[in-house]
């Protein structure tokens, strides 16, 4: 969603994992002569290349606007409860163009993201009557994460709530508003100047 979650922490792994499993890539830069790789941009900032030749475009959806015109075979998008509606609407957009290359490819959006009530997210994948036809949905534990450190979720579980607990970890679509006057206020909310 933002330049400095992209840069600190989503492709900072990405890169790290792709190390890790001996894929060889570079950012930022033109591929090198060796892997005879053509290139489909002129400039390479901001694109991630493998060797294999496979090329992504890695930007956050904070200035989603400049994304418009893009084309693309897929999309992964992480936090999406956090991204603007309208940013996904431009991601669906540039979903499209490379049968010409990848004869039978699957067009796919992939998110990763925390539930976060019943919101954009849910009504956009989760909720029968309003989601995009042919969602898939996914989900997880925190539990059953296994990059993350063993006693991770059992600090999370000792500091939420029941409710947030769900919604945190078990990745439950649900409302945590639900009972609750947030906003009440007695001073500012009660007055004896009303009658029935």
């Amino acid at each position: 969603n933002t330049n400095k979650q992209l840069s600190q922490t989503t492709l900072k792994k990405y890169c790290e994992l792709l190390s890790k499993v001996s894929i060889p890539f570079v950012i930022n830069k033109k591929p090198p002569a060796a892997w005879s790789v053509k290139s489909r941009f002129p400039e390479h900032d901001g694109i991630l290349t493998l060797a294999n030749g496979r090329q992504e475009i890695v930007n956050s959806l904070e200035n989603y606007d400049s994304l418009r015109g893009t084309e693309y075979a897929d999309a992964l998008l992480d936090e999406t409860r956090d991204t603007s509606p309208d940013a996904l609407d431009v991601v669906y957009g540039g979903l499209r163009g490379f049968d010409d290359i990848y004869p039978g490819i699957a067009y796919l959006v992939r998110i990763t993201t925390t539930p976060n009530g019943f919101d954009h997210v849910w009504s956009r994948y989760v909720n029968p009557a309003t989601c995009i036809p042919d969602s898939k949905v996914v989900q997880a534990s925190t539990r059953d994460n296994f990059y993350l450190p063993k006693d991770f979720a059992d600090r999370m579980q000792a500091t939420y709530g029941k409710k947030l607990v769900e919604q945190e970890i078990y990745g439950q679509f649900i409302d945590l508003a639900s009972g609750k006057a947030f906003t009440f206020n007695r001073e500012r909310n009660v007055s004896d100047s009303i009658s029935f």
